[in-house]
């Protein structure tokens, strides 16, 4: 089984070598890690890879030149670049300030996964300001009221990522929520199952959240609940 990991790199630099060492570590021959960045930061982020490269597994960096700094956009930019030399069997996406759980990979590829299952999620531990504070676990059953999982948690077929299309990077910080409900309605509720194990730790930064602009959730000019109506004849809760 191999794996790629994808993760968008926005503004993280202080975050990075966290991210890294809970990563490469765990990568095996015919895995990759693929992270996209901004322009602006390539050249800082490309001297901290650098010693990161002697992991089994391949590290690829990417600038984001699709003119949207959006996570939907770097994760797409990140997945078309990807090599699939070996083949690549399931994607896990992450952040690049959070944290991978200990033997997560290792842990998942002993797993005997039923064809029907395209989608996999895990409790991530969630870590406020340096502290513990709890643990959130997905459910998926929840998925027309609101978003059951943040794509942190997730391993994903890659499979089935090419046939729902990646992220739409029009919809703004609710691009997650609108994969998720592709997938339900390409392969149904059975495309979703869990794991009990942490798959990651959720790192949040009080001071850096509350320094980031408003979040915008519109798409074509309406509100986000309004596109869910429309396509999925859903409207969840805010």
């Amino acid at each position: 089984m191999n794996i790629v990991i994808i993760a968008p790199i926005y503004r993280q630099l202080p975050h990075l070598q966290r991210f890294l060492d809970s990563v490469c570590w765990q990568l095996k021959l015919g895995d990759q890690l693929v992270l996209c960045c901004e322009q602006e930061e390539y050249n800082a982020i490309e001297i901290i890879l650098a010693s990161y490269r002697g992991y089994a597994g391949d590290v690829l960096l990417v600038a984001n030149t699709a003119g949207v700094a959006s996570c939907a956009a770097a994760r797409n930019m990140a997945l078309s670049r990807m090599s699939m030399k070996p083949p690549i069997d399931w994607v896990k996406f992450l952040d690049a300030d959070d944290v991978l759980a200990p033997f997560a990979l290792e842990t998942f590829r002993q797993m005997k996964i039923p064809d029907q299952v395209q989608c996999i999620a895990g409790p991530q531990l969630k870590v406020v300001d340096g502290r513990v504070v709890g643990m959130g676990v997905p459910d998926w059953n929840v998925i027309t009221r609101r978003n059951p999982a943040v794509p942190s948690m997730t391993f994903v077929r890659q499979s089935a990522v090419d046939k729902v299309g990646g992220f739409n990077p029009r919809i703004c910080f609710e691009e997650d929520y609108d994969f998720w409900l592709r997938l339900r309605r390409d392969f149904g509720m059975g495309a979703f199952a869990n794991v009990s194990w942490p798959v990651c730790y959720y790192w949040i930064n009080q001071m850096e959240r509350a320094a980031k602009a408003p979040v915008d959730h519109t798409y074509e000019g309406v509100d986000v609940r309004e596109y869910f109506a429309r396509e999925y004849a859903i409207t969840p809760e805010r």
